[in-house]
C-alpha cells in the first residue's frame, strides 16, 4: 500500500476502511471560510493503484474539489 500523502499536496492516499485490497485517494472541499465542508474521493483495487495512477488520481480529485469549492461558494 502507498503511504499517506502529506497535506501540502492537497490529497491523501489511504487503504479503504472496509476493504484492505482497495486504495482511496481523497481531497477536501473547502468553504468560503476555509473550513472543510465535504470531500471527494476515488477508490480502486490496490494492485492497479501504481504510483503514477495514484498521483494522477490525486491531482484530479484535488482539481475537482477546488472546482466544487468555487461552485458552492459562488466564486
Amino acid at each position: 500500500m502507498f503511504a499517506e500523502r502529506t497535506p501540502n499536496v492537497g490529497y491523501v492516499v489511504r487503504e479503504a476502511v472496509d476493504n484492505p485490497d482497495a486504495t482511496v485517494v481523497a481531497a477536501p472541499v473547502h468553504g468560503v471560510d476555509g473550513a472543510i465542508i465535504a470531500a471527494l474521493s476515488v477508490a480502486g483495487p490496490t494492485f492497479r493503484m501504481r504510483h503514477e495512477n495514484v498521483e494522477s488520481a490525486g491531482l484530479a480529485v484535488k482539481r475537482a474539489a477546488e472546482v466544487l469549492a468555487d461552485l458552492v461558494s459562488g466564486r
